[in-house]
């Protein structure tokens, strides 16, 4: 069963945002990401993928 919870964004420099990661996702023994882990964010549609990027595989981008 996968842990959920809810969390907050605020903004974070000059025109990035920071996602707050709850205590008992981040402390889930599924949890494959970790403090100073480089991470891929993807949105697909309505979703934010955050891949840990050793996990992740290459992708090409088509558009030019």
């Amino acid at each position: 069963m996968s842990i959920q919870g809810k969390t907050k964004v605020s903004g974070f420099g000059y025109g990035g945002m920071q996602i707050h990661v709850p205590a008992a996702v981040r402390k889930d023994s599924q949890n494959p990401i970790n403090m100073g882990d480089m991470v891929m964010v993807t949105i697909d549609g309505d979703r934010l993928i955050v891949q840990k990027i050793s996990s992740i595989t290459p992708v090409i981008n088509s558009s030019k």
